[in-house]
């Protein structure tokens, strides 16, 4: 069975336009094969994201684009009708999961840790800006010893950069409010740190699942060539984001 007939089945399932005979036969077979179970999953997901996640117009072009074959179909009109629906929400299903192998649309069964994950880009120390964190904080940052950092908060002496590793370790020991206090008064008080952190207080509203927050400042971050990380905020990180505000 081709890949396509798959998804028709599966979408004539979900339709509860199937024979008794079949329908058991189907279900069958899902209870026997897990792949299968996850693709009629991945299918729910992908006929919703048509629905409701602004395919309108790619839907109403493969209705366009199969009206020929379609009217060389001899069935009564009631079947043809319900048939040309039904393919044609399977194969803008399709045309979403394929989306979703490439990343785009996959975003709807991700989690904000593993976005954070796979986008997350470490702060470099290699390029000091500013003052160049001579106060052995960056020695214990790169050692990863997260918790020292967080250890040296109340200290008068500290630098801009500082502040960030201390917002940045803050992060890694999932403490996000705090990071996200550290890395707003940067924003406000650092020039030389202040796409730092404008980039890792994106990160920190996806951690807390603040993701309209997030994706605006992302948002912002791409659509300025000016910005440091304007090369980082790709559109795969965008678009993940983007569908969790759905």
């Amino acid at each position: 069975m081709s890949e396509f007939d798959i998804h028709d089945t599966l979408v004539r399932y979900l339709d509860g336009d199937m024979e008794a005979e079949e329908k058991n036969e189907l279900e069958k077979r899902l209870d026997a094969d897990g792949d299968l179970r996850q693709q009629l999953e991945e299918l729910k997901f992908a006929i919703q994201a048509v629905k409701f996640g602004g395919m309108a117009e790619k839907v109403k072009g493969i209705h366009r684009q199969m009206a020929p074959q379609l009217a060389t179909v001899k069935h009564s009109p009631g079947r043809t009708v319900r048939m040309f629906s039904r393919r044609t929400m399977s194969l803008a299903a399709s045309i979403v999961i394929g989306l979703a192998m490439l990343g785009g649309w996959w975003a709807y069964k991700m989690q904000a840790a593993q976005i954070f994950e796979d986008h997350y880009v470490e702060f470099s120390l290699t390029e000091a800006r500013g003052d160049s964190g001579l106060s052995g904080i960056s020695d214990q940052f790169n050692q990863k010893n997260y918790r020292e950092v967080i250890g040296n908060t109340g200290r008068k002496d500290l630098g801009s950069q500082d502040s960030l590793l201390i917002a940045l370790s803050f992060l890694h020991e999932q403490q996000n409010e705090k990071a996200e206090a550290w890395l707003k008064a940067i924003q406000q008080q650092s020039t030389d740190h202040r796409d730092d952190a404008d980039y890792y207080l994106a990160f920190t509203y996806l951690a807390q699942k603040k993701y309209e927050k997030s994706y605006e400042l992302f948002k912002a971050i791409h659509d300025d060539p000016r910005h440091l990380y304007h090369a980082a905020v790709t559109e795969l990180l965008l678009n993940k984001i983007a569908f969790k505000t759905l």
